[in-house]
């Protein structure tokens, strides 16, 4: 590629269609997940570094942490562009940063991304050497590396079977499909009261479809942020944890 026409920041418009709306007429936490992880690989496609490029050499981008503030999210129909750059190595984590933004370019979220390459067959994690040379932009500073600690006790908050159509061409379950199970299981009366601002996950094992997932939350007295796990029924492995803070 003629590195003077490699574009260091990428940016995608999205309009936000019926089905990326709550009940609430604006965008789902999944949707904005949704819409960052495309512009993600279109990104990586650009850069040399995308899904056909790697799987070539036995490799493949996974999502392993997510971070995000949202300040206000689109309403259906509304249009937002997501602008996301790489921001450089850490430890074994290649990190990307994205800003969405509104029509008239106000930023109206920001967030975070770690990712990891692994060996599609056996599953281990590789060193992000394909993308050690890229001239990397400034990252957001507000948001680190830093690991989601559980509290002692969790309280059980119902279970949820894999589809199929939740996994993706890894023959896992996507990293989207979190924020949706997390917001389904907060609940209709919930979400119409609340809006989530702050999410971070992390992701501590890959699920397949038919698994049984169990789900444990744990909210601070009087905080409005919450602590919520999955673990699989089968053998007890960690999937997820997550948390989500959220305004009245």
């Amino acid at each position: 590629m003629d590195t003077t026409k490699i574009k260091p920041s990428w940016s995608d418009q999205y309009t936000v269609k019926w089905n990326d709306c709550l009940a609430t007429g604006l965008a789902s936490l999944e949707a904005m997940c949704g819409f960052f992880q495309e512009s993600a690989w279109h990104h990586a496609d650009h850069l040399g570094v995308g899904f056909q490029k790697l799987k070539n050499s036995d490799q493949a981008w996974v999502l392993a942490r997510i971070t995000m503030y949202i300040d206000r999210y689109p309403e259906w129909r509304e249009t937002i562009t997501v602008k996301t750059w790489p921001t450089g190595i850490e430890k074994i984590f290649a990190r990307r940063d994205f800003l969405f933004l509104d029509s008239e370019g106000r930023t109206i979220g920001s967030g975070s991304s770690w990712w990891i390459i692994i060996n599609p067959k056996t599953r281990q994690p590789q060193t992000p050497e394909s993308v050690r040379d890229l001239n990397f932009e400034p990252r957001l500073e507000q948001y680190g590396l830093d690991r989601l600690r559980l509290p002692k006790e969790m309280k059980p908050a119902g279970f949820h079977l894999v589809d199929y159509l939740e996994t993706d061409q890894l023959k896992h379950v996507n990293n989207t499909r979190y924020a949706a199970w997390i917001q389904n299981m907060l609940g209709q009366e919930w979400n119409s009261r609340h809006v989530i601002t702050n999410y971070q996950v992390e992701f501590m094992a890959e699920a397949f479809s038919d698994d049984t997932i169990t789900l444990s939350m744990e909210q601070s007295d009087g905080a409005f942020s919450a602590i919520i796990n999955g673990i699989r029924e089968s053998d007890g492995k960690e999937i997820f944890r997550a948390r989500v803070g959220w305004q009245e």
